[in-house]
């Protein structure tokens, strides 16, 4: 399932992991993030705190839903201290601490699922995968 932002938040993603674990048997779910995210970039800049127009209260609604990513980046989240150290921007490193929230969140609500942390870097076209033990992404091999 695809959302803006990746959030595992609110009952649509729930009962779409429920369906696909449950029903479908999907024995590996990944959480990707990817560079140059608006979702990123918005919660960076206060998006989830204001609505710009009338058409923007459900967008902010949202994106509060990744205030705990946010709060873990501003932090010091690993992830984001290893994405900067690598070089990354503030709104990669935050997609990176994302995925490694979001990944968290699915362990907490749907126990021990094989689960996959992906950050898919445009520019150079890579595909970056989360080692949970050193904290970082690192080039899929």
């Amino acid at each position: 399932m695809q959302n803006v932002g990746n959030l595992v938040a609110g009952t649509a993603v729930g009962a779409a992991v429920q369906y696909a674990t449950s029903v479908l048997d999907v024995p590996l779910i990944a959480v990707c993030g990817h560079s140059a995210c608006g979702a990123m970039r918005g919660l960076l800049d206060g998006a989830a705190d204001t609505a710009a127009g009338p058409d923007d209260g459900a967008l902010a609604e949202w994106l509060r839903r990744g205030a705990p990513s946010l709060a873990a980046y501003r932090a010091g989240h690993p992830v984001g201290r290893a994405a900067r150290a690598a070089g990354y921007g503030e709104a990669e490193a935050l997609a990176m601490v994302n995925v490694a929230v979001q990944l968290a969140e699915l362990r907490e609500r749907h126990g021990d699922r094989a689960l996959l942390g992906l950050f898919f870097d445009i520019p150079t076209a890579r595909v970056l995968v989360l080692d949970e033990e050193a904290a970082e992404f690192r080039p899929f091999s």
